[in-house]
């Protein structure tokens, strides 16, 4: 009996800090993606689209190339960016992006 509590100790610990770090990863989604959603340069279609700056769809982890251009300089979009990254901005003559 003793031991099966201890399992029971155990596999708890392992599961709060599992969604402790989960909720850690998860808290730059917000703050950040405000960022990229209000810059009146951005493209709609790409708004509240965590692969905008992560490999995976869901966001975490891994950045894309502009994820780390966006880090990189303070989180702040740059001219530069908006220049080497242009499929995320709107350009004169885009008719389907507001």
């Amino acid at each position: 009996m003793k031991s099966n509590l201890s399992r029971l100790i155990t596999i708890a610990a392992f599961a709060g800090t599992f969604f402790l770090l989960s909720a850690i990863l998860a808290y730059g989604k917000p703050k950040y993606m405000k960022i990229f959603n209000e810059d009146i340069g951005t493209k709609v279609d790409y708004h509240d689209r965590c692969n905008v700056c992560h490999v995976s769809r869901v966001g975490g982890g891994e950045k894309t190339y502009f994820g780390d251009a966006f880090e990189d300089n303070g989180r702040k979009i740059t001219l530069e960016m908006r220049k080497k990254y242009a499929k995320f901005f709107k350009t004169e003559g885009d008719a389907g992006s507001q």
